[in-house]
């Protein structure tokens, strides 16, 4: 017998690691280490002094628990070291008053009731919660309020701060509100159905009824009395409004299909042009068959009618404008291939020799002007012929530039060097072969004149920087004779003065005698002229 009752409990750990023990047959869970499974010696040791460890303590609720010392367990099972419980009390406890409501003894270690629910929460969330719906906790409560009716059980202490326990507190009442309000609107969506179906039943409720009007027949109505009157008034605002706002959609969908009747109309009309009138339509449509019987354009009034009327005179417009557009963009499209036209046969004449760098358009002239690309660009806006003639020439130029360059250097390369006074024949003999091949006789001609002129104008630039060069060193002499000491007077003469600055740098730097003798006869000339 002994061996079955110990098979009946089992040992487990709480969430804070603390050992109890469950019996499957019973279903209790308790603290202390029951005596089927203590050993012989904690048997004895139980026997001998288990009076002294155990100490009697009363709840909140006024049930009594027990509290071991020596193994610091806590049981609502009375001991049986402390004797039946209508004995006398022990020394260790015969003195304890019992404690305030949810306020512990001074001096005894907190209790935490044991769990008596199996199978154990999964988490330590779980467990709090389940201590939450314990307790009865529901969505009007507060913290302050769930705390001191929570402290005292075990699954209080499964979260481990305070923050965390708040945390899980507030999900939890966040979920009870969820819930009622989940289970308030589907009581009223049952109760508006409801209300739906007898008011589909009076037949007499339209868009503009008045709550005034059926107070006391809703009020009164049969199987209606867990409904509160407030929200069948509300019911019935809601019904009404939901029967206008159908009215209205149904008015605004006749409206948008009559308009969309005389739009069809009006565009069919002949005599409706962009140029109509509201007052000719109307005078038109007064006088149209479709419009005086169908009943789709019966239903729109006369600003339903304008604005119709001007939403397609609108579209007139843009068909208009859009037709326009496509005669201009036609038109340029007619110009552009004219253009491109005469751009080729320009571009072909060049490829004859017949345009090139020096082509004039006096001289251009006679050869297109009966040309048929020629005469279609007569009038036409845009770039004229004589401007597309001239891009060409241009360009043309600036292709003879960039050869004229390479041939420069390659003369540069070669030692070649181009005299002013080189014939011009000459100068084409000296052009390499292999960069003349894609030109015209004309286009090398034109080089050979450029380098010709490049050669003139190089060599009048030497004859001035010469000219300037004798001048200058001509002034220099000149000084030198005005500040001799004694001065030179209007009768001296050449053999007398040239010992006295034959020395001197601006003397030697002109190198011809004849130019010195003339320098100083300037000078005296001018001397002699000033004594007169």
């Amino acid at each position: 017998m002994s061996d079955d009752c110990g098979q009946a409990w089992t040992e487990h750990k709480a969430a804070d690691g603390k050992v109890y023990f469950y019996n499957r047959v019973t279903k209790q869970s308790v603290w202390e280490k029951p005596d089927e499974l203590k050993s012989a010696e904690e048997a004895s040791c139980g026997s001998a002094g288990g009076a002294s460890v155990w100490t009697e303590y009363t709840a909140a609720g006024g049930k009594k628990y027990y509290y071991n010392k020596a193994t610091k367990e806590t049981t609502w099972t009375r001991p049986a070291a402390l004797g039946a419980a209508d004995g006398p009390p022990s020394e260790g406890h015969g003195a304890q008053q019992p404690p305030a409501q949810n306020a512990p003894v001074a001096g005894a270690p907190r209790f935490v009731p044991p769990v008596e629910e199996l199978p154990l929460p999964r988490t330590p969330v779980e467990a709090f919660e389940r201590m939450l719906q314990r307790i009865g906790v529901d969505s009007t409560w507060t913290w302050e309020q769930t705390m001191p009716a929570a402290i005292s059980h075990p699954e209080y202490r499964a979260l481990r701060t305070l923050g965390e326990r708040q945390e899980c507190f507030t999900k939890y009442i966040e979920r009870l509100q969820g819930r009622e309000k989940e289970q308030r609107e589907a009581l009223r969506a049952e109760r508006r159905a409801k209300m739906d179906k007898y008011f589909d039943g009076l037949g007499s409720l339209g868009p503009f009824s008045t709550w005034r009007k059926y107070e006391k027949m809703v009020g009164a109505a049969a199987d209606m009395d867990d409904i509160p009157l407030e929200e069948r008034k509300m019911f019935f605002s809601e019904y009404v409004g939901k029967l206008l706002a159908s009215r209205v959609s149904r008015e605004a969908s006749a409206r948008t299909e009559g308009k969309e009747k005389l739009r069809t109309l009006l565009l069919s009309l002949p005599d409706i042009a962009l140029s109509t009138s509201w007052e000719e339509a109307q005078r038109i449509l007064e006088g149209n068959r479709d419009y005086q019987t169908d009943p789709a354009l019966l239903v729109l009034d006369k600003l339903d009618a304008l604005e119709t009327f001007d939403e397609c005179m609108a579209q007139l417009e843009k068909q208009d404008a859009a037709q326009q557009q496509k005669v201009k963009d036609e038109v340029r499209r007619r110009e552009r291939i004219r253009r491109e036209a005469f751009k080729a046969l320009l571009a072909e004449l060049r490829c004859q020799g017949k345009i090139d760098a020096k082509s004039r358009w006096q001289e251009f002239y006679p050869t297109i002007k009966d040309n048929a690309q020629y005469l279609d660009m007569l009038g036409q806006p845009g770039s004229t012929p004589i401007e597309l003639f001239w891009d060409v020439v241009e360009d043309v130029y600036e292709e003879l530039y960039a050869k004229r360059k390479q041939i420069e250097k390659a003369f540069k390369e070669h030692g070649v060097h181009i005299a002013a006074e080189m014939p011009l024949d000459d100068i084409v003999e000296a052009i390499p072969a292999e960069m003349m091949a894609d030109l015209h006789a004309s286009d090398v001609a034109y080089i050979a004149e450029q380098l010709h002129e490049k050669a003139l104008r190089k060599e009048e630039e030497n004859q001035r920087r010469k000219e300037r060069s004798r001048l200058k060193r001509e002034d220099h002499f000149k000084a030198s004779l005005r500040h001799l000491e004694p001065r030179l007077g209007p009768d001296a003469s050449w053999d007398e003065v040239r010992p006295r600055v034959e020395n001197k740098s601006s003397f030697l730097a002109i190198e011809s005698e004849e130019e010195r003798i003339a320098v100083f006869e300037q000078y005296i000339n001018k001397l002699k002229g000033r004594t007169e």
